[in-house]
């Protein structure tokens, strides 16, 4: 999972920074081309260390938690749509991303992170929270891609939260159906201890309240039976928590059934939102509170004054652009992944600005 965090965790960073992405797969024999590409990105890396005056020693110690990767069969296994690899003498960072990203190399004084805006801008990344008492499961998504979130933290299920309770009270839960929830045990049949669910959906609160620490407030889909969200929004400081769900037990659901549902349920948010701003844009065009000026985006985001920045799709080619993302970051702005329907005279970039 992609925070703000994490992309200011790349900001400032001492050189030679190195970037790389390239598209990976989960299933079947594309997963055997992750290695292949990754061979070859790093060559290129090597070559380029190799033209500005690193000696070989030093090139394999730097490169050596890359080329580790390689050989790891089981890292390939768990992929998304995508990967992002960061190298600098002090910074090893890998993250599985869920959305195509296509292969790029780059070697310079600082990372590039435009192609990971979609995860962090205000257009279309949500979260997918699939909630039961068998299992707990979290899904990043944009409107395109799915991937499941490595849970840390979190209770996995019912019993595994409630595991430190008195033996005695150790039951067998199941979710039987849209609500229906029974217990095996003692007095099987009965409904379960309203007052232990309500603990054990505490507790998953809580964990993913400190998981999505950093990620603003993207929106929150629950997959549960209906019942259990007002629960965990009283229980979860989450400010993204949408107030309708994908309602029954997520449990044997195909995860394409989850995101499709989660999907209608926030487009609208997205799709408002964008409005909005676009015309905020245009209404505010010519009075010196925009810009589509790449340089003057730059300085103006340094300064703090960077309200909104609309980074364009394909926006990965200068340097530049990083540095005014991260600058918008760095100032609490916001970043939106589209300049459709802007009328940008100039650049990848489009600016509403504070004053």
């Amino acid at each position: 999972m992609v925070t703000t965090d994490d992309l200011l965790s790349l900001d400032g960073v001492a050189g030679p920074c190195v970037s790389l992405y390239l598209p990976t797969h989960r299933y079947g024999p594309d997963v055997r081309q992750g290695p292949v590409v990754l061979r070859n990105q790093l060559a290129e890396v090597r070559r380029g260390l190799e033209g500005s005056g690193w000696r070989r020693p030093d090139i394999d110690d730097f490169l050596e938690p890359l080329n580790g990767l390689v050989s790891q069969d089981e890292f390939w296994q768990y992929q998304g749509a995508g990967l992002a690899l960061f190298r600098a003498p002090d910074l090893d960072a890998t993250h599985r991303l869920p959305l195509d990203v296509d292969e790029h190399v780059d070697i310079g004084d600082s990372f590039r992170v435009a192609p990971l805006v979609p995860l962090v801008s205000g257009d279309g990344a949500f979260f997918i929270l699939a909630l039961s008492q068998n299992e707990v499961r979290l899904f990043e998504a944009t409107r395109q891609r799915i991937g499941e979130v490595e849970l840390t933290g979190v209770p996995r299920s019912m019993d595994e939260a409630l595991a430190h309770e008195d033996p005695e009270r150790q039951l067998q839960f199941r979710s039987a159906g849209q609500g229906a929830v029974q217990f095996h045990g003692h007095g099987a049949g009965d409904e379960v201890d309203k007052a232990r669910l309500e603990r054990y959906i505490r507790a998953v609160a809580t964990g993913i309240d400190e998981r999505l620490r950093g990620s603003g407030d993207r929106p929150l889909v629950l997959a549960s039976v209906a019942y259990y969200l007002p629960i965990f929004k009283a229980a979860s400081s989450y400010r993204g928590i949408v107030d309708d769900l994908v309602e029954g037990s997520p449990d044997g659901r195909p995860v394409e059934d989850l995101h499709r549902d989660a999907w209608q349920l926030v487009e609208s948010t997205f799709t408002g939102e964008r409005d909005r701003l676009v015309a905020r844009y245009r209404v505010a065009a010519g009075t010196g509170l925009t810009s589509a000026d790449l340089d003057e985006i730059v300085d103006r985001a340094t300064e703090g004054r960077v309200e909104t920045l609309f980074v364009a799709p394909d926006a990965h080619d200068d340097r530049r652009v990083d540095q005014a993302i991260l600058a918008t970051l760095r100032t609490n702005g916001r970043l939106w992944n589209t300049t459709e329907s802007l009328d940008r005279t100039a650049g990848p970039l489009a600016a509403l600005l504070r004053y």
